[in-house]
């Protein structure tokens, strides 16, 4: 686990011991922590070390300086409290930071917070004026030596300047400096994502066609050997029909030729079939002779299959033609 990680538990404790002593929690619940990096730098450093412990939920450009929100991967207990939520800062602008540390642990509110302002008083808790960002407002006061902060709602999504706490009157999106800057950011993620996907859809159209090319060739290539097998088996059965010895002494052969259907079935070859009379079909049909007829209705058939033709089950490639003697009209 990585250092930052380390201490976030140490410190999640120190931090809500001290809002414990100073008010109760049973009207506030636990929002997220705070780690400041000590530079632009050391902010990238931070989120490359703790890449596989969290989800990063967004990156807000915020007062002139980045900040990431993210849950953690694996939540925590710290005193009751269940700490999921982390956001880490780069420091502000001409803020010179000597070394990087966690900066404050934030709760929101549960019930008005105006009502729990009045509450605070009666604790007779010191806290700063309230800061408007956007539509949301949060104060700030010191439990100890840990600074907390108190919102009334969650750390957002949207990008808001920070408004100073005599500027209390809430300000709309467009009135705020950075906010075009989000919107372009926005933009720019939105066209890249659409880069993406397109890109995404490029390669798997063509791994697609590298795949169909592949089964192509690879068909043609066994279509070629397997018209060799074909070749052999014929030449065992003319052999074996020739043969002027005993058929137990045929045995030998017999079972080489056995050998060779079984390739042929199992590459799942089943032969042509085109019956004497049928019609000559050249897709799957090969001519190796001619008989001349008389008759209109026997013209074009086949008269004689010379030699069986196969074709693959799957598909219907013809890895053989079936030959044939075909017979014509004078």
């Amino acid at each position: 686990m990585p250092d930052i990680l380390k201490g976030l538990k140490k410190y999640a404790d120190k931090a809500v011991d001290s809002v414990k002593n100073s008010i109760t929690l049973d009207r506030i619940s636990f929002d997220h922590i705070c780690v400041q990096a000590k530079s632009s730098e050391d902010y990238e450093n931070i989120l490359k070390n703790i890449k596989a412990d969290i989800e990063p939920i967004v990156e807000l450009p915020h007062a002139g300086r980045r900040i990431t929100v993210a849950n953690l991967v694996k939540p925590f207990d710290s005193k009751g409290v269940t700490i999921d939520k982390i956001d880490i800062s780069e420091p502000k602008p001409k803020r010179t930071v000597k070394e990087r540390g966690f900066d404050h642990i934030a709760f929101v509110v549960i019930d008005d917070f105006d009502t729990y302002l009045e509450y605070l008083k009666e604790k007779n808790i010191k806290f700063g004026d309230a800061i408007q960002i956007g539509k949301d407002r949060l104060i700030k006061f010191q439990a100890g030596d840990v600074e907390v902060e108190i919102r009334n709602n969650r750390l957002g999504l949207e990008d808001y300047s920070t408004i100073s706490g005599d500027q209390k009157n809430e300000r709309s999106e467009d009135d705020h400096p950075e906010s075009s800057d989000v919107k372009e950011l926005l933009a720019q993620l939105e066209s890249e994502k659409e880069k993406r996907l397109r890109a995404l859809a490029d390669y798997q159209n063509l791994q697609k066609r590298t795949e169909d090319e592949k089964s192509r060739f690879m068909g043609i290539a066994n279509a070629s050997i397997l018209a060799e097998v074909l070749d052999c088996l014929d030449d065992f059965d003319r052999a074996l029909k020739n043969l002027k010895v005993d058929e137990g002494e045929q045995v030998g052969l017999r079972m080489v030729r056995e050998k060779l259907q079984k390739i042929i079935d199992t590459n799942g070859l089943e032969p042509i079939s085109s019956d004497v009379g049928n019609k000559f079909d050249p897709n799957v049909c090969e001519a190796v002779g001619v008989v001349a007829v008389e008759n209109d209705d026997e013209d074009n058939t086949i008269r004689e299959v010379v030699q069986t033709g196969y074709r693959m089950k799957d598909n219907g490639q013809v890895v053989r033609p079936l030959k044939v003697i075909v017979s014509k009209k004078n």
